[in-house]
């Protein structure tokens, strides 16, 4: 399986130099035969196609890949100290331009100075997850999206919540975390990990998940346990 990233990568490459060619007339401006016009359309749209296939693909075998490692994974490993509010901070700049061009209102509340025993760049793998599917599923006349991060007793809690137009069904909430599971799949596009792989990541960490619905939206909890004083 580890194989498989390199006939992608050279597969991405060669498209590439198919849309550098595609684009050459153009830059040129070079008119061609009759007919030569909707040729080129068609192999642009077709070229855009291949090309989403291709991310699909690479974003497939990442993630199956990345499963594959956290089912191998030793918790007893994962003892760094990660800053959880420094990272939720990272991630929530990162992602701030998305949410803009979605048209989603992105708010947060992060409590400074909560540290986490784990992996950092696991850690930061749930949040991106998380704040994805949140940008994907958003919706509603208002569509929302709201990051915190506190401190519970003996727990620190993060919680991920996203309006919805509609109550998701409690069958679909209880197969969210499912690998390959996609709720209502006409919406955006993805390939049924990332979900799982929060779940995978979060117990490896000795903590939970949950997804529920507010009523407005959907929310996601998960809780970790504070490092021993």
């Amino acid at each position: 399986s580890h194989e498989l990233p390199s006939p992608i990568a050279r597969m991405g490459l060669s498209a590439e130099m198919i849309g550098n060619g595609l684009a050459l007339p153009k830059q040129r401006g070079i008119a061609g035969e009759p007919g030569d016009a909707e040729a080129a359309r068609l192999a642009e749209v077709n070229f855009t196609v291949l090309w989403q296939e291709l991310d699909h693909m690479d974003k497939l075998i990442g993630d199956t890949l990345l499963t594959s490692r956290l089912e191998m994974q030793d918790p007893g490993e994962l003892r760094g100290v990660v800053d959880l509010s420094g990272l939720c901070a990272n991630a929530a700049g990162r992602h701030d331009t998305a949410f803009r061009q979605a048209g989603v209102r992105f708010m947060r509340g992060v409590e400074g100075g909560i540290l986490v025993m784990g992996d950092e760049t696991l850690l930061t793998q749930v949040l991106s997850n998380l704040l994805d599917n949140a940008a994907k599923y958003a919706s509603g006349s208002e569509p929302k999206v709201r990051l915190r991060l506190f401190r519970e007793t003996g727990h620190t809690v993060l919680t991920v919540e996203n309006t919805y137009s509609a109550s998701l069904p409690e069958d679909a909430l209880e197969h969210l975390f499912d690998p390959y599971f996609r709720y209502n799949q006409q919406v955006g596009s993805g390939v049924g990990l990332g979900l799982a792989i929060v779940k995978k990541i979060v117990i490896l960490h000795g903590g939970n998940v949950t997804v529920s619905n507010t009523g407005t939206g959907v929310l996601f909890r998960l809780s970790f346990p504070l490092p021993a004083q």
